[in-house]
């Protein structure tokens, strides 16, 4: 009793040191303390004196270290005490808990509760979940019939059962195996939660159903919150299926919250709760009294989402299900219409409309009223609407968390399914176009300034932002659908907008220029911005209402459009809308126009009429009045109508309108005008002092590609005085003056544009003009005698890399046609640029560049040259390699970023190497012979040998560089197999040091690759002719066994181990003795006779019927047995 009481002592004292801040204790005090809890841990059969503290001490701090002391020791004992002794600690700890709930703090009494769950979860391993029913009996009590503390203390516990039952990471470590862990998870599923469920649904309703329920009263608030907690940690409970899965850790180790959880799948036996029309009148009326008190509405309106869609056996009988769903339905009308919905709620509202949308078929929907649908999608309307003001309000004072934003992208989703289906009875057009009508208005609105608009002006700029049309991508594209469904309105709607903008501009402009001022204020600036920012997002909706996104696909234009332009043509006047477009006329210009133009020409006309006025203020030195992010919208705008409707294919359309067929189609003087006026645009904008915006630039260098990369467009480009005045721009604007990106833009363009020259001697007359001057003066600048005492002159410098700018745009442009004659005319080139590695090694820039050179040429023309033409670029390819290895292995720098440019140098080589393989199997040069010089092959090893050693750990954390090593080693293992593993032994082995890190240091994703190579490896030594005699055969036996370990030890993620089982057969087919030994040897390595066993068993189960001899069939069947293995060993040896 004395050493006790002397010991109680002792942990108080330290405790008081331990909480003592650092000006009252000393740094080797604090030490000292926490070195008496730390060896009060290690007591052995601590339990006697662990009571003794609890009935004598009333420090919270020593009782929380004292509960994980025994909670240590009760799973460290547990084989070793008896089940009275069990039994009597557990009733122990819950008596004092319950007798000292007013003093103890609450983090105290929740690890008591927590040590109390794991020995009931140890216990119902061995008693079959008897004594846990008992405590629920008791526990149920508390919670309906308890004091408030006694109802607090028992969801307390319900809550820390679950925890532990849930098997995620959050649950403790109580030493069973997964394979306990599954079946008690299994047993508590089957026979406790729904308790637990109807427990708490009961004292929720018994709670809000008192005469004294009030949401001011702290007792209702906190009952509350851990009841409805409780609920929703049941109904996002992950219920798993009755079949062992075949990867159990990937599945215990997903925790579920309510954003992500998935549908719930309940079984028969819940059927009498849930479908009680009472249970959902229940969580609704709970949650509209909580609602706005956020902590306990959180889990409210999680139970409601979960219970939106609920799928499973319990649904037998479909009839059931949709009267379940329409009572729900009822509910939730009744909630969303009389409310305003919040910011913190407005995720998990959306998530309920989404959810119940994609629920159901249109057939099913079917079943239900037509007035029910009807109000249903008249909220879901409303909702839309005020989740876009809430998103564009969120944006206008930059919150952090932006729940509108994310809930309007989430509401938007299920509006393509109501759409596509609103042609059925269920979904009726009109109302789905009434809706249409009202969110576009909204969206419209939210996004302009006022009077016409409810945006406010942002005053704020950051730089990290993201474009507006790439942040709101998603939401465009969904208004652009709603904008289809009423073109009549839309189209109408935005013309009449921009152009009163327009007319606002000028007005604006006149004053300015009347005024001989070079200033105006700053009320002035701020309503030109205004005009700009929502001329800008107008034209961006218009982009979305006309067009589809369809990247990798034919751009056509839409049916709705199509239709709605056919449906109008009758009115249409050919001749106006032709010169309406021809002098970017504006309707409010032209009286008369408004019926007579085709809408879609009336917004093409507004664009240039804007291309007009800022070429005018430029030209009147009053660029300061315009505006970069307009600039770039326009021909952001310019550029996805031209893909659409300029020159379209006749052939994919089954009706054409005769107006914009007119306007736009081939073999028109009105398109090939129209494709002038937009090179001209792009001309000007070069010349632009505007043309600094890194945006604009993109955009325009992108509408210029767009207009030559189709060979019927190019064919009428070549022919247009705009594309020669592009020529022109290199004699006539300093080169310093055009940024990279758009010199490799213009030349990629005159690449493309090639290919539509028919005549021989007409396309060799072009390159004269195109690639000439630019290998003339390369030339002259190094065949200077002067050259190597002035290479580092900074003039010197921008003008080579001025021609490697355009070598490489010349080089992106290449296709099959033209491939030929580029790299006849650029390849000796390649080799002096080659050598300038070593006078420009100090200059990263330059360096970074001739390699992404060689990387354009590897990309876009080496799988259309010839047999001679390939073996002289893989001659290039080894100069620049070994050039760069001189000056860059062993070397030593200074500088703080020089590791980051080593890793994008690595990476950019990686890129070259990996489509020079690509040769060996995308080969289109049609030749058909056998190479006798070098092989891609060859200059992948080479380039291999040059980069291992530069390959560094550090260097492997960046990701980017990682992810392409590891896929370029597996690819060269893949397809040149003898060149890397028998014939350079040396490299083989550097690239198996590398896999054996790569297996466990870098993610799953790596791991796999890892194995992927071992599988590649494995199965070329298998096939070989006298394996065993070859030096990389006694290299790759030692990955047997350590493949073999890492299963065993669960370091293998679930998603690696997929590719894991064909490694592994692969391995044993090379190596079968050595997987015998091993196998013995790791069974027996166990300690636990019944484990040595079982895994005995396990290995031979593996081994099966199965033969080790390469075949596929094999393969797939050691897989499957593989899986069945895994999922087993997993079961007894991962212990948690």
């Amino acid at each position: 009793m004395e050493e006790a009481q002397q010991l109680l002592q002792e942990l108080e004292d330290a405790g008081k040191i331990i909480l003592s801040g650092p000006q009252v204790v000393t740094d080797s005090q604090r030490s000292a303390a926490e070195m008496i809890f730390m060896r009060f841990r290690k007591t052995y059969m601590p339990y006697t004196i662990c009571l003794y503290i609890f009935d004598h001490s009333k420090d919270n701090y020593v009782l929380f270290e004292v509960v994980g002391t025994l909670r240590d020791a009760i799973l460290r004992d547990w084989t070793l005490l008896s089940k009275d002794q069990k039994t009597e600690l557990r009733q122990y700890l819950f008596q004092f808990m319950m007798r000292e709930r007013t003093t103890i703090e609450l983090y105290v009494r929740k690890r008591i509760l927590q040590v109390i769950a794991i020995m009931i979860k140890r216990g119902s391993v061995e008693d079959n979940g008897h004594e846990r029913e008992l405590i629920l009996d008791e526990v149920e009590k508390l919670i309906l019939n308890g004091e408030e503390e006694e109802q607090i203390i028992g969801c307390s516990f319900i809550l820390a059962l679950m925890q532990e039952y849930s098997t995620t990471v959050k649950s403790a470590d109580v030493g069973l195996t997964w394979e306990s862990h599954y079946s008690a998870k299994k047993a508590f599923e089957a026979r406790d939660l729904k308790r637990i469920f109807i427990i708490c649904t009961r004292a929720i309703n018994e709670v809000q159903n008192n005469p004294q329920f009030s949401v001011s009263s702290s007792y209702v608030i906190n009952v509350l919150e851990h009841l409805l907690n409780i609920s929703e940690s049941v109904l996002v409970w992950g219920f798993i299926s009755t079949n062992m899965p075949r990867y159990l850790i990937g599945m215990f180790e997903g925790i579920y919250n309510s954003e992500n959880s998935p549908t719930l799948k309940l079984g028969s036996e819940w059927k009498d709760i849930i479908t009680n029309p009472s249970t959902i009148d229940i969580y609704f009326n709970i949650y509209w009294k909580v609602r706005d008190i956020s902590h306990i509405a959180y889990y409210g309106l999680n139970c409601l989402v979960q219970l939106s869609s609920i799928n499973g056996n319990i649904w037998a009988d479909t009839n059931e299900r949709m009267k379940y769903m329409q009572n729900y339905i009822e509910y939730f009308i009744k909630l969303v219409s009389t409310v305003r919905i919040l910011d913190r709620e407005s995720i998990g509202i959306s998530t309920i409309v989404k959810r119940i949308i994609s629920g159901f078929t249109p057939s099913s929907f079917n079943q239900f009223s037509h007035d029910l649908v009807d109000r249903f999608l008249e909220n879901v309307t409303h909702l839309t609407c005020r989740f876009a003001e809430g998103a564009t309000a969120e944006g206008n004072i930059h919150h952090d968390d932006q729940m509108f934003f994310e809930a309007f992208n989430n509401i938007l989703r299920p509006w393509a399914s109501i759409i596509v289906n609103s042609n059925q009875s269920i979904f009726q057009e009109d109302i789905c176009k009434k809706s249409s009508f009202v969110i576009f208005d909204t969206y419209l609105k939210c996004h302009l300034s006022p009077p016409k608009g409810t945006k406010v002006s942002d005053s704020k700029f950051n730089e990290l932002d993201e474009p507006d049309r790439i942040a709101n991508k998603e939401q465009l594209q969904y208004l652009g659908i709603f904008g289809r469904q009423v073109p009549e309105h839309t189209l109408d709607l935005l013309v009449t907008l921009i152009e009163s903008q327009i007319k606002e501009l000028r007005s604006i402009i006149e004053h300015i220029h009347c005024s001989g001022s070079s200033n105006w204020s700053e009320s002035v600036q701020k309503k030109i911005d205004d005009i700009h920012e929502d001329i800008h997002w107008m034209f961006l909706i218009a982009g979305h209402v006309i067009t589809v996104d369809s990247e990798g696909e034919p751009s056509m234009i839409p049916s709705e459009i199509m239709h709605y332009s056919i449906r109008k043509s009758e009115k249409v006047n050919i001749e106006v809308s032709l010169k309406f477009l021809v002098h970017q006329m504006l309707v409010m210009d032209t009286p008369g126009s408004e019926e007579a133009v085709d809408d879609v020409i009336k917004l093409v006309s507004i664009a240039f009429n804007l291309c007009e006025v800022e070429n005018r203020l430029i030209e009147a030195k009053m660029e300061s009045l315009c505006s970069p992010l307009l600039s770039g919208t326009i021909v952001w705008f310019l550029h996805v109508f031209s893909q659409t409707y300029l020159m379209p294919n006749e052939t994919y359309y089954s009706e054409l309108s005769m107006p914009l067929l007119q306007a736009f189609g081939q073999h028109t003087e009105a398109a090939s005008w129209v494709l002038n006026y937009l090179l001209n645009k792009v001309e000007r904008n070069i010349r632009s002092p505007l043309f600094t915006d890194m945006d604009l630039i993109n955009d325009t260098i992108g509408l210029l590609i767009s207009l030559v990369e189709i060979r019927h467009k190019a064919e009428v480009v070549i022919n247009c005085e705009g594309f020669w005045k592009l020529f022109q721009l290199q004699d006539q604007i300093p080169e310093v003056q055009i940024v990279p990106e758009a010199k490799e833009g213009l030349y990629k363009a005159f690449s493309l544009a090639a290919d539509a020259f028919i005549e021989e001697d007409k396309q060799n007359e072009y390159w004269m003009r195109v690639i000439t001057p630019t290998v003339d003066k390369f030339k002259k600048i190094v065949m200077d005698e002067n050259f190597k005492k002035l290479y580092n002159a900074d003039d010197i410098r921008l003008e080579i890399m001025d021609i490697l700018h355009k070598c490489i745009g010349l080089a992106s442009g290449a296709v099959i046609n033209t491939t030929p004659t580029i790299f006849s005319i650029l390849h000796p080139t390649l080799n002096e640029f080659s050598g300038l590695i070593g006078l420009y090694h100090n200059y990263q820039s330059i360096v970074h560049l001739i390699i992404q050179l060689f990387v354009e040429f590897s990309k876009k023309m080496l799988c259309f040259l010839r047999l001679e033409e390939s073996e002289q670029f893989y001659t290039s390819c080894f100069q620049m390699v070994d050039m760069y290895a001189r000056y860059n292995l062993n070397r030593v720098s200074l500088d703080s970023d020089a590791e980051e440019q080593c890793s994008e140098d690595l990476y950019i080589f990686l890129e070259l190497l990996t489509h020079v393989m690509s040769k060996e199997v995308l080969d289109l040069s049609s030749d058909g012979r056998t190479p006798t010089g070098k092989t891609p092959g060859d200059v992948c090893v080479y380039g291999l040998q040059i980069i291992l050693p530069l390959m560094t750990i550090d260097l492997l954390k960046f990701p980017t560089l990682c992810l392409q090593y590891y896929k370029f080693a597996g690819y060269m293992c893949e397809m040149v197999p003898l060149k890397l593993c028998v014939k350079n032994v040396a490299i083989f082995k550097g690239v198996l040091a590398s896999i054996e890190l790569g297996l466990t240091t870098f993610g799953h994703d790596i791991t796999s690759m890892c194995i992927d190579f071992l599988q590649s490896a494995a199965s070329f030594m298998y096939r070989h002719d006298n394996s065993t005699s070859i030096e990389a055969y006694d290299l790759l036996k030692p990955f047997l066994k350590y493949l073999m370990e890492l299963i065993l030890s669960c370091q293998i993620s679930s998603d690696a181990l997929s590719s894991t089982g064909h490694a592994l057969y692969t391995l044993i087919c090379c190596y079968p003795n050595e997987f015998q030994q091993i196998s013995m040897q790791l069974i027996n390595n166990q300690t636990d006779e019944l484990i040595a066993e079982r895994l005995r068993c396990a290995f031979t189960l593996l081994t099966s019927n199965i033969d080790f001899n390469g075949q596929h069939s094999m393969k797939c069947r050691f897989k499957n047995n593989f899986d069945c293995f895994t999922t087993n060993i997993r079961g007894f040896l991962f212990v948690k």
